[in-house]
């Protein structure tokens, strides 16, 4: 009988939950008397000498990592299909080790690197383990992506204890919360904190002006001011920063592949600042809010939620069934391939809050109740 050998990666941002799921796969891959291989630095291991960073991954090793923060495999984000150098020492690990399975963990850029080395390498049976605070990935049923739930929870705790300091000193805080493109997190956050005011992309218009998103906040205020009320919280999703027109900006930071690099230039910031101006009378500070979350220890949820994806993972590969994204639908394990997630263009739709939905409704009217 022929040995199956599986490699596991982690890439993108650290998730609650990540542990969770990479114990699962070794403990479940280990009764199936399959070797499983990761590396220190995940796939960015293939940029250099690959055979100094590969180890094998042992029950032994896993058995104590389950309710950790963090991940026990370092996350990266890196493409190894990305240059010929890394991909050539990519395709040696392959056959060097006679992997013929691949588990990742990750988000939407993951699924797109797994989407990648399905197509190049067809022969490898490749799974997704959906991780992301960002909850943006198309997955069915509405079904929260590994660790959103964490994180939205300690990011309302973050944000009531700052609602507790605003109301006691006397000031408001302009609250830029993680989620890249889509508001769920800062929605999630804002709504459980019960924030006085939140932004999320899906509602700007593109091209909307830096002005127009203080004027939202400064209503808010000033409502709250009339009231006698000289405190409050706005919650900002990192994303409306896309969706603003910062023309008026001469070198904005951009990443590799010409994105805005939303830590850096922070949407909540420029509304502080420009408030500042106009509310003399007022304390406006900002906060940032994501890496925080990121490398939280799961709650219960999260932490049953990896381990059952590990679970499944392991047993859709052992099926062989060829490439797919692991799903927990209403309790039950399925695989949903790629071509259910992708667009026209190939790449990984983002699921997006829906602005009819009474997840939204709620959240708006209920700050609305909020503001005096």
């Amino acid at each position: 009988m022929s040995e199956t050998n599986l490699a596991v990666f982690v890439s993108g941002g650290p998730g609650p939950g990540i542990n969770a799921c990479i114990s699962s796969i070794v403990k479940n891959a280990s009764l199936k008397g399959w070797r499983v291989f990761g590396f220190k630095r995940s796939f960015k291991s293939f940029k250099e000498d690959w055979r100094t960073d590969i180890f094998e991954l042992k029950w032994d090793q896993v058995s104590l990592i389950t309710r950790q923060g963090g991940s026990f495999i370092p996350c990266v984000r890196f493409n190894p299909l990305s240059d010929s150098s890394s991909k050539k020492k990519f395709e040696e690990f392959l056959e060097e080790f006679r992997i013929s399975k691949l588990a990742i963990i990750g988000g939407d850029g993951s699924s797109n690197l797994a989407v990648g080395v399905s197509k190049n390498y067809p022969e490898v049976c490749v799974v997704v383990c959906p991780k992301t605070i960002d909850n943006d990935l198309p997955l069915s049923s509405n079904t929260p992506s590994l660790g959103f739930s964490t994180a939205r929870n300690v990011g309302a705790q973050l944000v009531i204890t700052m609602g507790d300091d605003a109301r006691s000193s006397e000031r408001w805080f302009v609250v830029t919360c993680m989620g890249r493109n889509a508001g769920f997190l800062a929605l999630g956050v804002a709504l459980a904190a019960e924030a006085h005011a939140v932004i999320i992309p899906e509602e700007v218009p593109s091209g909307t002006s830096l002005s127009d998103l203080v004027d939202i906040v400064k209503k808010v205020i000033l409502a709250r001011k009339k009231a006698g009320k000289m405190y409050g919280i706005a919650v900002i999703a990192e994303g409306v920063l896309a969706k603003t027109d910062i023309s008026f900006l001469s070198n904005p930071p951009r990443d590799d592949l010409g994105r805005l690099v939303y830590r850096d230039l922070q949407i909540g910031k420029l509304i502080a600042e420009e408030l500042k101006k106009d509310l003399c009378d007022m304390i406006i500070l900002h906060k940032d809010l994501g890496f925080e979350l990121r490398a939280a220890a799961p709650l219960a949820y999260d932490l049953e939620y990896g381990i059952t994806l590990g679970f499944g993972a392991v047993e859709f590969l052992a099926q062989n069934r060829i490439a797919g994204v692991v799903l927990r639908d209403d309790l039950r394990l399925k695989l949903l391939s790629f071509s259910e997630i992708l667009d026209s263009e190939g790449k990984v739709k983002t699921r997006q809050v829906d602005l009819e939905s009474d997840a939204f409704i709620v959240a708006k009217r209920r700050m609305n109740q909020w503001v005096c």
